[in-house]
């Protein structure tokens, strides 16, 4: 018996014992989730590629060619990245000048086209970390000349492209080319003399100035011919009652030079154009003599004049 007791009682014991251990174990699990936090870091982005091109994704170019007397449409693109992903990319800014100039300079048509920050190059998607950019400039036709024989030969030309994020920062990148030479002038096209009498000529009063007007970024000069101008009813005017003259002169001045079938260097010399606002012109005047006799109606010849380096 008492020993059956005892057992019993070491069994309930036992029980009670197993069960504040379970009750033990529990508390030890409850109580609040522990919460995690890190902070990442800024990363500047990146431009990864530069290309000049005449289209957005066309081919980079060594050499620029312009267009005659007007705007050549020209195309800096590429990718820009950032690490902490697109939405950090605020924008970008170009700076394309003639690198002797630097990329801090002032906007002007020879030397310095600008897409500034605030304006901004468009930006496409291109994936999770990248964008492509494409920033447009319109590059005049007396922008300097930099390929060999150029105004600055010994220069080229920069795309600087920047790119910056909502932290108002980011790295650069830059590409190089050329921009050709462009020899080009307009001329009238007609010289209307009038009507006259026999044995009349022009004077400083009626003559006829040509003003020929800079079209390229290269210095140039012309050169003049004529043919003998056939009369309508009878005769012909011989080429060299035609005189041309750099100053506004009778044709009977010294300064006037007899027109010749042969083509004859005026020494005209337009300049190089280096303002933005007016355009580089020259002046040839053009005198006749009208022969005292054998000549009636309407009489017409040609006049070339051509387009040479200076």
């Amino acid at each position: 018996m008492h020993w059956l007791l005892g057992g019993s009682l070491v069994l309930v014991f036992a029980i009670a014992v197993a069960t504040i251990f379970v009750y033990s174990q529990a508390d030890t699990l409850t109580g609040d989730t522990p919460s995690t936090e890190a902070t990442i870091t800024n990363t500047d982005p990146v431009v990864d590629s530069v290309n000049i091109a005449y289209a957005n994704e066309g081919s980079d170019l060594p050499a620029i060619s312009l267009a005659l007397g007007a705007t050549k449409e020209v195309h800096v693109w590429g990718v820009v990245s950032d690490a902490n992903g697109t939405a950090d990319i605020a924008t970008t800014s170009l700076v394309f000048y003639r690198t002797a100039t630097g990329a801090s300079c002032t906007t002007d048509k020879n030397d310095c086209y600008k897409v500034l920050k605030a304006d901004g190059c468009s930006l496409a998607p291109d994936g999770d970390l990248t964008k492509k950019y494409d920033c447009r400039i319109d590059l005049d036709y007396f922008t300097d000349a930099t390929d060999t024989g150029g105004h600055y030969a010994s220069d080229n030309w920069t795309a600087k492209v920047t790119v910056y994020d909502q932290a108002d920062s980011g790295i650069s990148n830059t590409d190089t080319t050329e921009v050709n030479t462009l020899l080009g002038l307009n001329i009238p096209t007609a010289i209307a003399y009038g009507t006259f009498g026999l044995g009349a000529s022009t004077t400083a009063a009626n003559n006829q100035e040509m003003i020929i007007t800079q079209k390229g970024n290269d210095e140039a000069d012309v050169e003049v011919s004529g043919t003998t101008m056939p009369c309508s009813s009878i005769g012909t005017i011989p080429i060299a009652n035609q005189k041309w003259a750099l100053s506004d002169v009778d044709y009977v001045d010294g300064a006037a030079t007899a027109l010749s079938g042969s083509a004859s260097d005026t020494d005209l010399h337009v300049a190089y154009r280096t303002d933005d606002v007016t355009a580089n012109t020259k002046s040839l005047y053009w005198n006749i003599f009208v022969p005292v006799t054998g000549v009636k109606g309407v009489c017409s010849g040609t006049n070339t004049v051509g387009v040479i380096a200076q």
